[in-house]
């Protein structure tokens, strides 16, 4: 509750009724942090422990369109519910060795 109409006054008032030896708000540092089992995971993903679900929360929470994010976690349930089929066994074979080099890739 300010009484002055003169700026240079309500800069006095604003210092009388503040707390002795604080600084006024906005002066001060914030640290946002991250939740305690957000680090965990980053490193599980990391070890390779982490499992696909993990993987795929921590990666959707970049995702900031809303209606973006919203569909394409309806698919990731769809597509869990319904897993790969393949054509036949070389289809499969081709498709778990492509894994495999890209894995190994990543690992080097």
């Amino acid at each position: 509750m300010y009484f002055s109409d003169n700026h240079s006054d309500r800069y006095y008032e604003r210092m009388m009724v503040g707390i002795p030896n604080f600084k006024p708000r906005g002066h001060g540092v914030v640290i946002v942090g991250s939740r305690p089992t957000e680090p965990l995971v980053i490193l599980r993903i990391q070890d390779g422990t982490a499992t696909h679900r993990e993987i795929l929360t921590e990666t959707t929470k970049a995702i900031y369109h809303r209606r973006f994010r919203h569909r394409l976690n309806k698919y990731l349930k769809e597509s869990e519910m319904n897993p790969m089929r393949y054509k036949n066994e070389k289809h499969q074979s081709e498709f778990e060795e492509a894994i495999r080099k890209r894995i190994r890739r990543t690992m080097q």
